[in-house]
């Protein structure tokens, strides 16, 4: 069987998602990691089986296009709200809370604007765009509270670092190939398109890597 670069990435991104998973059942039941480390696992649970059922869709063919469409845009959502809700966790100063809360409504209800008008089955480039776009303005607020404060903890030691950096390089990524989906498949070859399609799925495989470094910090370093 030839194995295109496309699934060389394919398989990059599926690898990486299932090593988060495997790294983050360390933290099921742990008391001693930092408090809002505790259900994070949640999210490298639903990529692996994501990851998987990517897999089996692409090889065997088990569900058709439209399930499979139906399940990633639904999936969006979560991506969404749960990485918002972790930021929102990780920042204490209520002022640029309430900042994360504006942000995170905007864009939900621009999201879900972006799904509902559109057919729910086919896979909406643009409310992909804005949940990256949503997430990457969340970060930076995450980021402004680090500068502001100046903090003493070291930052290569914190899990929460490690996990909103890997969220922004992916999220940074990926916006520029999901925001003009539709023009490059209407106007570059099929090839070309899935090659640069690969590079969202070469950032969500780095962003999981961030993320099993966030496991081994909170392993290694219990407080927060």
């Amino acid at each position: 069987m030839k194995i295109t670069f496309y699934d060389a990435i394919f398989f990059f991104q599926w690898g990486c998602m299932l090593a988060s998973f495997i790294f983050s059942v360390r933290l099921m039941g742990n008391k001693k990691i930092p408090k809002y480390m505790n259900k994070f696992y949640w999210y490298s649970l639903v990529a692996a089986l994501l990851g998987l059922y990517n897999f089996l869709y692409k090889h065997f063919n088990i569900t058709s296009e439209n399930v499979y469409d139906v399940l990633h845009s639904s999936l969006l959502l979560f991506h969404f709200i749960f990485l918002s809700h972790f930021i929102y966790q990780v920042v204490p100063n209520k002022k640029i809370s309430k900042y994360i809360m504006l942000v995170f409504f905007l864009f939900l209800m621009v999201i879900l604007f972006c799904l509902l008008t559109n057919d729910f089955s086919k896979n909406n480039s643009n409310a992909f765009a804005f949940t990256n776009l949503g997430l990457v303005l969340l970060c930076c607020l995450y980021y402004l509270q680090l500068f502001e404060e100046m903090p003493t903890i070291n930052l290569l030691k914190e899990p929460s670092f490690w996990i909103i950096s890997g969220i922004f390089f992916s999220m940074c990524a990926t916006i520029p190939v999901s925001s003009l989906r539709g023009y490059l498949f209407s106007n570059i070859p099929y090839q070309l398109y899935l090659s640069m399609g690969g590079i969202g799925s070469f950032a969500y495989g780095v962003m999981h890597l961030f993320f099993v470094k966030a496991y081994l910090c909170s392993i290694n370093q219990p407080k927060a």
